[in-house]
């Protein structure tokens, strides 16, 4: 998912998604989902300059608004695997918080939170792996700017290295 190549007309009149709306898909072969619920998701547009990081500059980000709830998506951009992955994911904080973690989890699942740098000027890069197969919800405490994620095949990795 790569915020700089979503649309506006992708989100409702507002800029916000909303369950009348529904869910909406992203990236290649539009294998996210940003969820509707709750209507807590929305195209961000910066006016301070936007944001950089290893993947480009950005004018623009999915703002995943309040906190994550992994049995519905609200909050929460979602996909599924069906092999272990490995998950980098470039998010800033929203606005100055004592509490901000980024967060994923299972759906359904107890979320597993990292913390991030409390400064909405920095674009924090975090990466995980997932050892499952399975639905996954990604999102924050207090939500976040996601600017750019993306899910690697451990599998693939493994099979490249042992081909070298």
């Amino acid at each position: 998912m790569d915020a700089a190549d979503l649309k506006a007309e992708q989100f409702g009149e507002d800029g916000k998604l909303a369950a009348a709306t529904g869910d909406i898909k992203v990236g290649t072969d539009d294998y996210f989902t940003v969820g509707a619920t709750g209507s807590k998701n929305s195209l961000k547009q910066f006016t301070d300059g936007g944001r950089s990081c290893e993947m480009g500059d950005y004018t623009q980000a999915l703002n995943l608004g309040g906190g994550l709830k992994t049995n519905n998506g609200q909050a929460g951009l979602g996909f599924t695997t069906t092999e272990p992955v490995k998950v980098i994911a470039y998010v800033a904080v929203k606005a100055v918080n004592d509490k901000h973690s980024f967060q994923y989890a299972a759906a359904n699942g107890k979320a597993v939170s990292i913390d991030m740098e409390n400064d909405p000027s920095t674009v924090n890069k975090i990466e995980f792996t997932l050892d499952e197969a399975g639905q996954y919800w990604l999102g924050g405490n207090n939500g976040g700017d996601f600017l750019y994620v993306e899910v690697q095949s451990l599998y693939q990795n493994i099979q490249s290295k042992e081909q070298q």
